[in-house]
């Protein structure tokens, strides 16, 4: 929507995720699977959005069932993911979660 600055720069998004994870303030135990992966990211939005994940899956995950956060190449570019036991979004509530980020593209602008 143009409200917000993006800096992008080369990031191994595996040492990113590693800091976020580090970084936690409760100690819960999170387990992780990182393999580098460099991207052109916004470094500080991307730990953002990692450690909102995070948060989420600590809130609504019973305290001692696993937490994994991977990174993994996936095609041409990256796979992040925070996997937890927690009881996930109701069908109906998925699309809504989102729908602030999605932007339409006309056909001259690309990504």
């Amino acid at each position: 929507h143009g409200r917000m600055r993006v800096e992008f720069e080369h990031a191994d998004l595996a040492e990113l995720v590693r800091g976020v994870v580090a970084g936690r303030p409760n100690g819960r135990k999170i387990d992780m699977e990182a393999a580098s992966v460099f991207a052109s990211v916004d470094a500080a939005k991307f730990e953002r959005i990692v450690e909102n994940l995070i948060a989420n899956a600590e809130r609504h995950t019973p305290e001692d069932s696993p937490i994994l956060v991977s990174v993994a190449p996936n095609g041409s570019g990256a796979l992040v993911r925070v996997d937890d036991h927690g009881p996930g979004v109701a069908d109906e509530e998925k699309e809504a979660i989102f729908q602030a980020f999605i932007v339409s593209l006309s056909p001259a602008q690309t990504l």
